[in-house]
């Protein structure tokens, strides 16, 4: 997952790691708040959408205005906190270059996405 630009309003898309600057790619997230912000931006800007509802674009907000997720709800899945049968998905299922990454209901198949959450330190590359 990661950003095209490091602005307000950028959209958050799939990306390979190859030949990607960790600067659109790293995101710090916060257990306790349950934002996930983007490290280039000194967590200025965290994941959000310009509505909460299913198949809306997720982008990235100044952090007051992005939306709070839930990591327990339903394991593998990034749920919106206020709304827990939406979660963070990629748009129509599919892990494809430049494919946007959206909000979606978890109980429809195929379209709820598993992400694995992993340290920096547990990285094995990152070119």
């Amino acid at each position: 997952m990661a950003v095209a630009d490091t602005v307000a309003g950028s959209q958050v898309i799939i990306r390979s790691k190859n030949r990607l600057a960790a600067r659109y790619a790293f995101w710090d997230i916060n257990f306790e708040t349950g934002r996930i912000s983007l490290s280039s931006t000194g967590d200025t800007l965290s994941l959000g959408a310009n509505r909460i509802a299913p198949e809306s674009l997720v982008n990235l907000k100044p952090t007051a205005e992005s939306i709070r997720w839930s990591f327990t709800e339903n394991p593998g899945n990034i749920d919106v906190a206020s709304d827990p049968p939406l979660c963070l998905a990629y748009k129509n299922g599919m892990v494809v270059e430049g494919n946007p990454v959206w909000l979606y209901r978890v109980n429809n198949a195929g379209n709820s996405s598993p992400w694995k959450i992993v340290s920096v330190n547990q990285l094995e590359s990152f070119e």
